[in-house]
């Protein structure tokens, strides 16, 4: 059965402390891996996209992007399922958090510095 996977930005050192973060809470559940090392098995996501957003693709294909991506993903664990109930229910939950990850990914050089 396919795994699924979250692809983060291997140059993006705020990127990878999280990647590995999460990887120790759910390395059972999903594979985590830089996209520089996976993007030929994604054709569908283009370079472009790799670079400006996280991706996580579950077991059924379905491709999420960005704080989706965070919340689609930490959703294999019961205690994070509800934020990904509300990012899917409610559209100002789900604005405000990609509004929060643009401005977080636009600026993860400084904010590597405090997480």
């Amino acid at each position: 059965m396919p795994r699924a996977v979250l692809l983060w930005d291997g140059d993006c050192r705020f990127c990878r402390r999280f990647a590995m973060r999460w990887q120790k809470l759910l390395a059972d559940q999903v594979e985590f891996a830089p996209y520089q090392s996976r993007q030929a098995q994604y054709p569908q996501i283009s370079a472009e996209q790799f670079q400006r957003t996280i991706h996580f693709i579950d077991e059924d294909g379905r491709v999420s992007r960005g704080a989706g991506a965070v919340f689609s993903c930490l959703s294999k664990l019961p205690q994070y399922r509800v934020w990904w109930l509300l990012y899917r229910k409610f559209f100002i939950f789900r604005w405000i958090s990609e509004l929060a990850y643009r401005v977080i990914a636009g600026n993860s050089k400084f904010f590597s510095k405090f997480f």
